[in-house]
């Protein structure tokens, strides 16, 4: 009863998840499948001096092997990733008045 009662209140817990390769994972999604489903995890790079947060788009089942190559591929050259997300942060660093 009391356990019904804080879900209520506070909503349901996330879903945690131990995964193989990205380690621990929570889900953020609800309990109706939708497509901005995904999960999140925070993973260590050696040229990164903080933990970088890693967002995988999937539902409750978890990320799958293609996830897993798709993350391998992208920080496997840093500077073409930089590359191809650089017009995302383009103009958002532009607009930042010194």
């Amino acid at each position: 009863m009391l356990k019904k009662l804080k879900n209520i209140i506070f909503g349901n817990p996330p879903i945690e998840m131990n995964h193989e390769f990205f380690g621990k994972i929570l889900f953020m999604g609800g309990d109706i499948p939708k497509e901005d489903d995904y999960w999140e995890a925070e993973l260590e790079i050696m040229e990164a001096k903080d933990p970088i947060t890693v967002l995988i788009q999937s539902g409750k089942e978890g990320p799958t092997n293609k996830h897993v190559d798709f993350y391998i591929k992208c920080v496997s050259n840093l500077d073409i990733l930089f590359e191809e997300c650089w017009p995302i942060f383009e103009p958002r660093i532009s607009s930042i008045k010194h």
